[in-house]
């Protein structure tokens, strides 16, 4: 609600926003490790109630709070999780504002790769993917307009055809069987016949 007019003066102002969060997690760091490790060690004297430690920091408000109710960390622990959802948020909109405005569809990558192969390969790797079910219950439209975009290559529109036709050749999977061969020898091991 805050931001100032003009592109060059919100991105300066959401990197203000960035730094106040690098400087909250600054001041209680060990807190943040020990909550983002997942270790339970301290818990008795983070989350008690009634078991006030004054050497830790002090969040401004603590006087305030009810200590019936809550302790110091609670408010740790939620700040932490609300700043990683605004820093998630700033980080979005600085790169809008270098993308000069352009939103990329949510979970698209901002650089791009070029699949150097045919598309023949990209369509036996994709098929593969969706047979197995390697991104979950996708639909492979879906997939392939995703693979398409980070990929930077434009598949035919009918994949049941280009299905079908990897169906009837005489080696089915040969990019498949290719990458399969390739790894074997990277690891030093001999191609093993089926």
């Amino acid at each position: 609600m805050n931001r100032p007019a003009g592109v060059e003066k919100q991105k300066e102002y959401l990197i203000d926003e960035l730094n106040e969060i690098n400087k909250y997690n600054a001041k209680r760091l060990d807190f943040i490790r020990y909550y983002r490790s997942g270790a339970t060690h301290l818990d008795s004297l983070y989350f008690l109630r009634g078991k006030m430690d004054t050497e830790q920091y002090l969040e401004t408000f603590y006087y305030e709070l009810d200590p019936n109710f809550s302790t110091n960390y609670d408010f740790k622990v939620a700040k932490i999780l609300s700043n990683d959802m605004l820093l998630a948020y700033l980080m979005q909109e600085i790169e809008r504002m270098n993308n000069n405005g352009v939103n990329l569809p949510s979970g698209f990558p901002s650089i791009k790769l070029t699949w150097m192969g045919t598309k023949t390969e990209l369509m036996e790797q994709l098929y593969s993917w969706d047979s197995a079910s390697t991104f979950g219950d996708l639909p492979l439209t879906q997939l392939s307009d995703y693979i398409q975009n980070i990929f930077n290559i434009q598949l035919d529109k009918n994949l049941s055809r280009a299905f079908s036709d990897m169906k009837i050749r005489n080696v089915p999977t040969p990019f498949l069987d290719k990458l399969h061969d390739a790894l074997l020898r990277r690891m030093g091991r001999r191609k093993i016949n089926s």
